[in-house]
């Protein structure tokens, strides 16, 4: 069975923390009488049960596969795959998880159909790199 795990950006600015996305309801709000306020995506619970506070656009779903080093494989990961580097963007789509090359609109490998993890290295995220996607 597959891992359920996601990753975020730190609120801090103190990288990735991988987790359980939680949600966050404004008690201040609530106390003041404001009963329609939707709660946020702001935290995520770790294994030791630490609660950190995460941006929640950066929140990305692991994919159950890892790279050639072991690392995990993250919707939104950029990865180099095979001999000639090729550089793809891992996205969800169509009910699965699948590699887009970069800068082009189609060309989608799905993850389970080649060797992710003797032929991919993830050398980022579209979170934190200026590519063009």
């Amino acid at each position: 069975m597959r891992q359920i795990l996601f990753k975020a950006q730190r609120f801090d600015g103190k990288g990735w923390v991988e987790g359980v996305p939680t949600y966050h309801f404004d008690i201040d709000y609530h106390s003041q009488g404001y009963d329609d306020v939707p709660p946020r995506l702001h935290h995520m619970i770790t294994d030791d049960f630490s609660c950190i506070e995460v941006i929640p656009e950066t929140v990305c779903q692991y994919t159950g596969l890892n790279d050639k080093n072991g690392k995990r494989i993250f919707e939104g990961d950029i990865i180099i795959f095979g001999d000639k580097k090729i550089k793809q963007v891992v996205e969800y789509r169509k009910g699965q998880y699948m590699a887009r090359q970069i800068n082009t609109k189609g060309s989608y490998i799905g993850l389970g159909y080649c060797d992710w993890e003797i032929n991919s290295e993830i050398i980022g995220s579209v979170h934190d790199k200026n590519e063009e996607l």
